[in-house]
């Protein structure tokens, strides 16, 4: 197996050591991770008897996986020493300052060199990595200090080709783990017919775990009081793209000639640049910014402000709150980059619709399987679904509890898998 070891550094390692400096020139993300990494060591206190847990998550989705995990640990047993580690400039900057971490940086890229200085500093008692952000040489280290090592919410490669050409290369990662926590009964399938010597633990999603508890605290005091909307029903299009917004944008305002009730839209933006919001505003000219209804001081006065437009959130971190004030939602990204997370809004309660590459999304297949998730392909596709809601309230009754049934029914993967570090921690072996 040193072969594989071997054709990773060469063939992988290596050319990216050189190729870096000019994804660095055109990526200014990156740029300012790699430029952040040489510019701040990582000062850690000296190693205590207090235990280390290193959790490593590649940007904000996959961290919001290892939230639950990390505040039940840490809830349970303060004194323990938690470190998240991050890959994207997206992660980092959006949870630098999480409250239940007691060290945040980035996580250098996979050279041997990088790995053995990186984790000689970290001296980590458990390296807790998420989903799928796994780093050979970081890992072989790991193995060479008998750190356990976790992969939770795992889930394979989505692409068919990646995993039939390099099966042998996915064997060989994977068996560096002692405990993987599946997803999904075809997520511990794969695991099994890999044939590694790894404990594979079936689970869900602990990120269930965070959407109940954020849906707990917000069901009934939403970001945006709701008598603001007194007189309309509430559409949230959550992480949307440019497509997704001229699709929803020309659906409500055809639903809209011809109801009196009418439907207000929320706009979140996948990335709410300038540029972006500038180019919705083209297409809804009157987008008040959610920014300066925050600055209001009545409720008079913020639905006066909407009275003829829609909100427009410009700023980060308020979609899984929002979908409180939502009637109905549609989840962006399915026309382009990849679906974005169909069970946040589906945790409230309320009819939702995607576009059609939702593929990416195991949630997403199976709650359009189960016919709880609505995929459209165009304007008319998404009218005839606001007409049928409208036309079929007890319909609307039924889709809202069986999406909020089919959240609350996963929960509690995160006090499984917290537990189950704990025991590993405080015990003398594995």
């Amino acid at each position: 197996m040193k072969k594989i070891d071997f054709f990773y550094n060469a063939f992988f390692i290596t050319p990216l050591k050189f190729i870096l400096p000019v994804i660095n020139t055109f990526l200014p993300k990156m740029r300012e991770r790699e430029l952040f990494i040489k510019q701040n060591n990582i000062l850690l206190p000296k190693k205590s008897e207090n235990k280390r847990i290193w959790f490593h998550a590649s940007s904000m989705g996959e961290f919001e996986q290892a939230k639950p995990i990390i505040q039940f640990i840490k809830e349970k047993y303060p004194d323990i020493y938690i470190i998240c580690t991050f890959y994207s400039p997206s992660g980092y900057n959006n949870q630098r300052n999480y409250k239940y971490a007691d060290y945040i940086c980035y996580m250098p890229y996979d050279s041997k060199k990088n790995a053995i200085n990186f984790i000689e500093t970290l001296e980590p008692d458990i390296a807790v990595f998420v989903r799928y952000d796994i780093w050979l040489n970081h890992l072989n280290i790991l193995k060479k200090k008998n750190v356990p090592i976790y992969l939770i919410c795992a889930t394979p490669p989505s692409s068919k080709v990646y995993k039939s050409l390099f099966l042998g290369f996915l064997r060989y990662v994977y068996e560096k783990f002692n405990f993987i926590f599946t997803m999904t009964p075809k997520d511990v399938e794969f695991f099994h017919k890999l044939g590694i010597e790894s404990k594979i633990i079936p689970s869900s999603d602990s990120r269930f775990d965070r959407i109940i508890e954020t849906v707990n605290e917000y069901i009934n005091k939403p970001l945006i009081p709701r008598e603001v909307f007194a007189d309309c029903d509430v559409l949230v299009l959550g992480s949307s793209w440019e497509l997704d917004e001229k699709i929803v944008s020309e659906s409500v305002k055809l639903y809209n000639l011809t109801h009196q009730k009418q439907i207000k839209i929320i706009y979140v933006p996948h990335e709410p640049t300038e540029k972006h919001i500038e180019t919705l505003i083209g297409i809804e000219p009157n987008l008040v910014k959610y920014s300066s209804i925050e600055k209001m001081n009545s409720i008079s006065e913020m639905s006066d402000s909407i009275k003829d437009s829609h909100i427009v959130v410009d700023s980060i971190g308020k979609l899984l709150k929002l979908y409180s004030n939502a009637n109905i939602v549609y989840v962006g990204g399915a026309f382009g980059a990849g679906i974005h997370s169909v069970t946040e809004p589906a945790g409230y309660g309320v009819p939702i619709l995607c576009g059609r590459n939702y593929q990416n999304s195991p949630d997403a297949e199976i709650m359009v399987r189960q016919g709880i998730l609505k995929s459209i392909s165009s304007t008319n596709e998404m009218l005839e679904f606001l007409e049928y809601l409208s036309n079929n309230p007890e319909k609307e009754k039924s889709l809202a509890f069986e999406t909020k049934d089919y959240v609350f029914s996963q929960g509690g993967a995160s006090k499984i898998i917290s537990s189950h570090i704990l025991e590993t921690i405080f015990s003398n072996s594995l």
